[in-house]
């Protein structure tokens, strides 16, 4: 399985290897709840996608994304830019 995440939008699609289909997972206002750029940052954690480095104060604004619901949330913005590119994760937490 791979995600990959639309630049210019957060329209998330999901890509099948294995039967070469790939479907958006983002329907409706979930394709637009924020802008994603190339330099976003995007990591799996268990069943939701974080993404952090968006454009203008999405610097400060991480995402996550659950593959269950396939819905976006807001997460609290950080108290200072998030810059890193180095990720740890596991079922339960991310450390960026």
């Amino acid at each position: 399985q791979l995600y990959l995440l639309e630049n210019g939008s957060s329209t998330l699609w999901s890509y099948d290897y294995a039967s070469g289909r790939a479907e958006s997972l983002t329907p409706g206002a979930e394709a637009t709840r924020f802008r994603s750029s190339l330099g976003s940052r995007f990591v799996l954690c268990g069943r939701h996608l974080l993404v952090t480095g968006t454009p203008n104060q999405g610097a400060h604004s991480p995402w996550i994304f659950d593959l269950n619901a396939h819905t976006w949330s807001r997460l609290p913005d950080a108290p200072c830019a998030i810059l890193s590119s180095a990720v740890a994760t596991d079922e339960e937490s991310i450390c960026i």
